[in-house]
């Protein structure tokens, strides 16, 4: 049976029958240049510039600002729970804007 040293010194086998081939533990990175193809570097995150403001000013100019069209499907977080009054008001402005064939789909649904 082939063995290899690992990190703390100790002998361990570099094939098990039945199981498949190991490679002996190095350090947490020792086996990164192996894996060459798989590794990226993090992309690096760019705080947003200070005049931009992803909120909008009204819920209206929300939902024109997300694209919706008729046909569409309309989803809510699962963190809206029993005596949010957010679903309501968001159907009931969708309907004011006058959208059709809308499905609707929650994650959960308040009692209220």
């Amino acid at each position: 049976m082939k063995t290899a040293v690992n990190s703390l010194g100790r002998t361990v086998p570099l094939e098990v029958p039945g199981v498949g081939a190991f490679a002996p533990y190095s350090t947490p990175f020792g086996r990164i240049s192996s894996l060459a193809g798989l590794y990226t570097k993090p992309r690096t995150i760019r705080a947003a510039m200070p005049c931009r403001d992803k909120r909008a000013a009204s819920l209206r100019a929300a939902i024109e600002k997300s694209g919706l069209t008729d046909g569409m499907t309309v989803s809510f977080h699962h963190h809206l729970r029993n005596g949010d009054a957010v679903i309501p008001m968001v159907l009931a402005e969708l309907e004011a804007m006058g959208f059709k064939n809308l499905t609707f789909a929650p994650s959960s649904i308040p009692d209220s």
